[in-house]
């Protein structure tokens, strides 16, 4: 039976995620925490899987490292994010609009 489940894990979570994205309301999807928590509650469930049923002894998480990558994870897609628009994306894009550049 746990065979069988994990087997079958990865497509269902796939679709289910790709389920979401097509099914939420717009007022979700257009909101910016709507991806820093679909994207947290992703990688908890990738991690708790591992808790269930590890692959390697060796690649065994504690709870002080599975917070440590949620957290990572969650400054990634927010914090990193937005700076990353501000200090890279928009200065180039003025740069391509001031040097004539069209090309998205």
């Amino acid at each position: 039976m746990k065979k069988l489940v994990f087997r079958w894990i990865q497509p269902v979570t796939l679709g289910v995620i790709v389920l979401f994205w097509v099914l939420a309301p717009k007022p979700w999807v257009d909101s910016p925490w709507t991806i820093v928590i679909a994207s947290a509650v992703t990688t908890a469930v990738i991690q708790a899987l591992e808790f269930i049923n590890e692959r390697h002894a060796g690649w065994r998480l504690d709870r002080r490292e599975f917070l440590t990558d949620l957290f990572y994870m969650v400054l990634a897609s927010s914090v990193i994010a937005k700076l990353v628009t501000k200090l890279a994306d928009e200065p180039l894009g003025s740069a391509k609009h001031a040097l004539g550049i069209t090309t998205a």
